[in-house]
């Protein structure tokens, strides 16, 4: 039922997203204490300190937040034609991965940068065959750069906005230097707010690595934990095999879409890497792998011919996806 449901080709489906985000941010703003994120770029920090006291606005926020970047997800996977024929599943397993950990739904930075990239990602892969993609090489372009002053680490994703210009364009010097200018722009307004707060930038923190701590990530979620971690690792590298499998039958456009979205994939992993050997230690930059992760298991489970062992590996990973969440909410 829920596998027919998601993988049809109905925009609506979507809708029945609300009603479980809802649940999971009210629970979340129950039993999470909403704190200042450390590694948080300016403008999400001013706006954690702004809204802690009223933290239920913080929350609302951050399930929307969650919703529209499914959206988007799953508008980037149908228009590229990842899954071969439109699904909503990439839709769903974002909303499920964002809703396993309430403590990271109260304006988490990668939120915020997730949201950023996926409008960036979707601007880049419209450049194919435009005449002039000047106008999309500065949008993409202030979006990654509101990504980076939202989580810094982000910093490390930046190249993807040249290696779209270098899949999908010609050189041209104009275009090569137009991303530029969207980032300068940004900086600018940056830079203005801090002087006229009169404070200084401190990056001293984003230099400081440290080991990589496994306790953050194992406080929660009880016997719920691995399976949920198996089944998504199992399904993200079976979407990934057979996404490597159909760029060889793929035209030159979606051979170089789908490179862009691995390329894109590798970045987005060692932006996380850097996150959790920082200092201050950072377990939500996992949320960065959220976007590829809800795009291959997307098309894992959106074959057209779903033998039965699939479909038990789809269901086993929803009951493991809900007694997850159940958990971390309760523990």
């Amino acid at each position: 039922m829920l596998h027919s449901v998601f993988g049809s080709n109905r925009p609506l489906v979507q809708v029945f997203l609300i009603i479980p985000t809802a649940l999971g941010v009210g629970m979340a703003a129950w039993i999470t204490t909403p704190e200042v994120h450390p590694l948080a770029g300016p403008p999400i920090a001013w706006l954690q300190n702004a809204l802690l006291d009223y933290p239920a606005v913080g929350f609302v926020i951050g399930g929307l937040l969650y919703l529209f970047s499914a959206y988007l997800a799953n508008n980037v996977y149908n228009s590229a034609g990842f899954g071969g024929r439109e699904s909503y599943f990439p839709a769903l397993v974002y909303v499920v991965l964002s809703l396993s950990i309430p403590d990271w739904t109260y304006l988490h930075p990668v939120l915020w940068a997730n949201f950023f990239i996926l409008l960036a990602l979707r601007r880049l892969l419209m450049m194919y065959r435009v005449r002039s993609a000047l106008a999309m090489l500065f949008d993409a372009s202030v979006f990654m750069g509101l990504a980076i002053i939202c989580y810094p680490p982000t910093l490390v994703v930046l190249p993807l906005v040249w290696l779209a210009l270098m899949r999908f364009r010609t050189f041209d010097l104009r275009e090569f230097l137009v991303p530029f200018t969207g980032l300068i722009f940004v900086g600018i307004y940056v830079f203005a707010a801090y002087f006229l707060a009169g404070q200084e930038p401190d990056f001293r923190h984003f230099f400081d690595l440290d080991s990589f701590d496994t306790s953050a990530w194992l406080l929660r979620g009880g016997a719920f934990f691995y399976p949920f971690v198996l089944f998504t690792a199992f399904s993200t590298l079976g979407g990934v095999l057979v996404f490597i499998l159909r760029m060889r039958t793929s035209t030159l456009h979606m051979k170089s879409t789908k490179t862009l979205f691995l390329q894109m994939t590798f970045l987005l992993v060692s932006a996380f890497v850097y996150s959790v050997f920082l200092d201050v230690g950072s377990p939500g930059a996992v949320m960065l792998l959220y976007i590829p992760v809800s795009a291959f298991t997307g098309v894992f489970f959106s074959r057209r011919r779903m033998q039965t062992w699939m479909l038990l590996i789809f269901y086993l990973w929803i009951v493991a996806a809900l007694g997850f969440a159940i958990s971390a909410h309760i523990v």
